[in-house]
């Protein structure tokens, strides 16, 4: 997967079509953790601080 940029990665992850035309391309990559675990669904930190942007001088 070298030499892939962060779009070429994501394509060939979601789709799972290798970009660049090279003999043995790698398998797609499986994802080591789940939605929850990357903290999806959770409070931004912000929110927990109790300070708004209205707030500011």
């Amino acid at each position: 997967m070298a030499k892939l940029s962060p779009n070429e990665f994501y394509k060939f992850y979601t789709t799972g079509i290798y970009p660049l035309d090279i003999p043995n391309k790698p398998a797609v990559p499986i994802a080591s953790k789940t939605i929850s675990e990357l903290g999806a669904g959770k409070k931004s930190s912000d929110s927990m601080l109790g300070v708004s942007v209205s707030d500011s001088p």
